[in-house]
């Protein structure tokens, strides 16, 4: 039966809807900039009356209210900075808390392929620039657009003294170009000399335990000591200029003031200008000259900030799959692969060409070979992690990879060959990071024999383990990830080399538990090395994997031979990559 899965762009449901809720709040921070950026005027204008009227009139009354004036709107005008200054730091956590999860989700769960190799962290990083532009740098950016309104009171007052404030403006714009470009090179070098070493301090980290048993916390902090010093030059040369460019704005600032006095000055001995005429162009064109610099000064930030929008919002129009108008029946359907081929990106032949074969349920299907000839590539494929270059992986008519990843999860499950344990409790571990049933959640833990070792854990169930939680052996490690995959009686059990680092007792209550599920119904996968044999006589379809040829066989089969009848002929890829 064909399946149709209605699917949602996630521009449309993410971006436009984000713009859509957001735009009130911004109309009225637009509308607060407005009113903060017009108070500023106040203080020129107190400056042209106190300056040209005031003497004049000798009117004290004159005096103290326009003072009173002025100070009411410099305090509105600090509340009204405040307030959007606030507004648009929610704003920027807001922005985060509704796209990184979404982009940690895509990135986590979907299916990847050598057309669809998304970065994680680096989609996390552009939210994070992003949430920094809006709440440090967009108040700033708003605020340019009333420069020119400053210009033109300068003009107002004086043309002479306009022209004076504009041409500021040219070395302004000079200078700057010329320190972001003379700069970006060696930004760049530290920025990535410092991420090489956070890697290698977040890596000593994860390995504490053989960086303390093997010394190698000398080593290792020289190499960290090395990459860090290694952009030193960099480094140094990167913030010299940026000093030196900084000495010079802040000279072109106060040249600016020094002409405008002094023009003002010469325009007032000619008497075509009021000594209130001067200070209030004086401080009108430094506004101005202000907010052009603050956003030359952030131009950078500008860039990043639109170059990590435009990522997001290509991330994000990746379609996903929402829903599936038409199940199938999949507790009954067989397990399809159909002529899977499938390769690595930046590599120039194919792992697999063509593969097929077909389990259904309550059949085994043991994946057999020796090191690196890709038995965890094709567990990936099958449960959805990896998508292949062609062909499909299919329950009956529906593509594994199509499926919903919360449908996905609870009809296939997985155990890696390297065993996580995450930052909870043992509960947790095993319903997935989920607030699981307390039921289910033992009788997966029965399953699998751990559950008398973990009611004598401290708190039971409720323990809070982690990876470097030293209560728990590599084997009860592994098999708390073991009941994590029977958890939820799933479809089909997906196993990586699963009877790695497990004693003689374990390896028998796994292959119990093996058998009840198989009885059950659920459909298995058991990827094992050559040598290992257990497991081999529950399995009824049999790959072997091997450098010069795929060979199936129904029935089971240790080693590297067993008998059976073919299921299909020998495949032969072109090359297999050794990966595990």
């Amino acid at each position: 039966m064909a399946i149709r899965a209605r699917r949602k762009p996630g521009t449309g449901t993410v971006i436009r809807a984000a713009w859509a809720v957001s735009r009130p709040g911004l109309f009225a921070a637009f509308l607060f900039t407005t009113v903060f950026n017009v108070l500023k005027f106040a203080l020129p204008l107190y400056l042209l009356q106190v300056l040209d009227r005031v003497p004049s009139s000798r009117s004290i009354e004159t005096l103290v209210m326009l003072t009173i004036a002025v100070l009411i709107a410099v305090f509105c005008g600090m509340l009204l900075d405040i307030i959007r200054r606030r507004m648009f730091v929610r704003w920027g956590n807001w922005i985060e808390a509704q796209l990184a999860p979404r982009i940690l989700h895509q990135g986590l769960a979907e299916a990847r392929s050598e057309r669809n190799e998304d970065d994680t962290s680096r989609g996390l990083d552009d939210v994070a620039r992003l949430r920094t532009f809006v709440a440090e740098t967009l108040a700033s950016w708003m605020d340019v657009v009333f420069a020119p309104l400053f210009f033109l009171g300068v003009f107002l007052i004086h043309p002479t003294l306009g022209w004076v404030a504009l041409g500021a403006l040219v070395p302004l714009f000079l200078v700057s170009v010329a320190a972001d470009q003379m700069t970006r090179d060696q930004r760049r070098a530290v920025g990535d000399a410092g991420r090489e070493a956070g890697s290698i301090l977040t890596s000593a980290e994860v390995n504490r335990e053989s960086v303390g048993g093997l010394a190698m916390a000398n080593t290792l902090a020289e190499r960290w000591r090395g990459v860090a010093e290694s952009r030193a030059g960099e480094r140094n040369t990167a913030q010299g200029r940026d000093v030196t460019f900084r000495a010079i704005l802040r000279t072109l600032s106060q040249l600016l003031r020094i002409a405008m006095i002094a023009v003002g000055v010469w325009l007032y001995v000619q008497g075509s200008l009021t000594l209130g005429g001067i200070f209030a162009a004086r401080i009108l064109a430094g506004f101005g000259f202000t907010l052009a610099e603050k956003a030359l000064a952030r131009w950078r930030n500008l860039r990043e900030a639109l170059a990590s929008y435009r990522s997001i919002r290509k991330r994000l129009t990746i379609t996903q799959t929402s829903s599936i108008s038409v199940l199938p029946n999949l507790e009954a359907d067989d397990i399809i692969l159909d002529g899977v081929t499938f390769r690595y990106p930046n590599e120039r032949r194919d792992l697999y060409r063509r593969l097929s074969l077909r389990f259904g349920p309550g059949q085994m299907l043991l994946i057999s070979g020796s090191a690196g000839v890709g038995k965890s590539t094709l567990a990936r494929l099958l449960v959805g992690t990896l998508k292949p270059r062609d062909g499909q992986v299919r329950i009956g008519d529906m593509e594994i990879c199509r499926l919903p990843p919360e449908l996905r999860s609870r009809m296939i499950s997985y155990l890696p060959q390297h065993t996580e344990i995450f930052d909870g409790t043992v509960r947790e571990n095993i319903a997935r990071m989920q607030n699981g049933d307390l039921l289910d959640v033992m009788a997966a833990a029965r399953l699998v024999g751990i559950h008398d070792l973990i009611i004598q854990l401290p708190e039971g169930y409720d323990t809070v383990i982690g990876p470097s939680y030293p209560g728990l052996s590599g084997s009860q490690r592994k098999r708390i990830a073991i009941a994590r995959a029977f958890y939820g009686r799933p479809r089909m059990i997906v196993m990586d080399e699963p009877t790695a680092n497990l004693d003689r007792v374990s390896r028998r209550m796994l292959d119990a538990a093996l058998a009840q599920r198989k009885a059950a119904g659920t459909s298995l996968v058991i990827t094992q090395s050559l040598h290992s044999e257990r497991s081999a006589a529950m399995a009824d379809v049999t790959l072997f994997l091997s450098e010069s040829k795929h060979e199936i066989r129904k029935g089971g089969g240790g080693g590297g031979g067993g008998g059976g009848e073919d299921q299909r002929g020998a495949v032969r890829p072109n090359r297999l990559r050794r990966i595990k």
